[in-house]
């Protein structure tokens, strides 16, 4: 009922996890997972952060829920690796609905990433939907979803 996980730095010791054991097997995961992470540049790790937050795009043949569920976890996996939400100057200046700076800054980081899902979605399917927002804006109409 063992199973090798991976292996350390020393050939000589393996990784096991016990599958009757499942805490016990989520915990060893995390432990080894943050000693790779350790060992990695700080500034290596932030852009392999941002560049899997920017690219992620929807996949052929995936549905959207399933591309909503893996792009809501990048974007968790980026405010935590970066300690919050990226600070987006130019939208927090020009925002009138929030009170507080740290509404204004989590507003700010929806709309991006609102965004950014809408951009990154199968255009064949939902490329009209936002080619249609992108010219409503420009006529002065801001129809883009708020968060």
């Amino acid at each position: 009922m063992f199973e090798e996980v991976a292996a350390s730095d020393s050939e000589s010791t393996r990784l096991f996890i016990n599958q009757e054991r499942p805490n016990q097997a989520m915990k060893t995961i995390e432990i080894h997972s943050l000693t790779i992470e350790e060992n990695r540049y700080d500034v290596q790790f932030i852009d392999d952060t941002l560049k899997n937050l920017i690219n992620i795009k929807q996949k052929d043949e995936e549905s959207l829920i399933d591309y909503t569920a893996r792009l809501e976890l990048v974007q968790d996996i980026a405010v935590a690796h970066l300690g919050w939400h990226i600070v987006l100057l130019k939208i927090i200046e020009n925002d009138t609905s929030s009170t507080t700076k740290q509404e204004k800054v989590t507003t700010a980081w929806e709309r991006y990433m609102t965004y950014l899902y809408m951009e990154h979605a199968d255009q064949t399917k939902f490329g009209s939907l936002f080619s249609n927002l992108k010219s409503q804006y420009s006529f002065g109409h801001n129809q883009y979803p708020k968060q």
